[in-house]
């Protein structure tokens, strides 16, 4: 199996552990209910991803279909266009079929849809499988087949919680934006990211045992410093969604203006704020 590429990932300090409790006279109900769940669970991650070609695709709902084509208001056979393959997983392959509006536009197969029985599955395309390993910016940019601000059609900021701030769609901001975007060079090892959280934080409080870097691990030495820490390398980040003429999207890139890091299928260093 092709290795699938990384996820934007955050600094995390713990892991939460969820504890259920089955309780005394409606155990067999409750367990019954918590078996189903988990193997309906088990069911829909097993269709959740499916790479064609060097195209990784992730199982995705309505909203974000309409990302890609506002006009559509449901999911039915009428938004089907030709045939593009089949997707394979565990126990078959299933038909796939483009998104007519992308397609008459002719634009690429941002989205899929699988016939699953009388069903119509959706899919994005979230990435390439040769963005895999630490790609630099270079690398991104040739997967997605971006090679200059013009194949940029909008660009988007918008809050942690996805209420969007601002776009930009006006030439000379997309130009500015593609010169600091591609700027960005090559993805930082685990050492540099954490060493980038560690100076952000020595700027602001000057030199305190308030955290140990060691390696590739950022340890807080109190509860104040955790919370200190996070409120700063907080501040201002926003979730940046580039929408390019070719009909594809790059969603989810995380700005981290404090620490200076931008993260898509990798962490680069940012040398020029993308935005004031």
């Amino acid at each position: 199996m092709s290795e699938q590429p990384k996820k934007k990932t955050a600094l995390r300090f713990g892991i939460a552990v969820v504890v259920i409790l089955l309780l005394a006279g409606s155990y067999l109900l409750l367990w019954r209910h918590i078996g189903n769940t988990m193997e309906q669970a088990q069911h829909d991650a097993a269709y959740a991803q499916f790479t064609l070609g060097d195209a990784v695709y992730e199982e995705c709902d309505l909203s974000v279909v309409q990302m890609y084509a506002p006009e559509i208001t449901g999911i039915t056979k009428e938004i089907c266009g030709t045939d593009a393959g089949k997707a394979t997983f565990s126990d078959a392959e299933y038909p796939l079929c483009r998104l007519a509006a992308l397609e008459d536009a002719g634009k690429k197969d941002g989205i899929l849809l699988m016939e699953y029985g009388e069903k119509l599955r959706c899919y994005e395309l979230t990435g390439f499988t040769a963005l895999a390993d630490a790609p630099s910016i270079a690398d991104v940019c040739e997967a997605y087949e971006i090679g200059s601000a013009e194949d940029i059609v909008s660009v988007t900021i918008a809050e942690a919680d996805g209420t969007k701030i601002d776009e930009m769609t006006e030439k000379a901001d997309i130009a500015a934006f593609y010169d600091k975007f591609t700027a960005l060079g090559d993805c930082l090892s685990e050492a540099e990211q954490a060493k980038a959280y560690y100076d952000a934080y020595e700027e602001k409080y000057g030199k305190t045992d308030d955290f140990t870097l060691e390696g590739a691990t950022l340890t807080p030495n109190s509860d104040t410093a955790k919370e200190q820490g996070y409120a700063l390398w907080g501040d201002g980040i926003c979730i940046v969604g580039i929408r390019l003429a070719n009909g594809l999207q790059i969603c989810d890139m995380v700005y981290a203006p404090v620490p200076k890091l931008v993260t898509v299928f990798g962490c680069y260093r940012l040398e020029t704020p993308f935005f004031s």
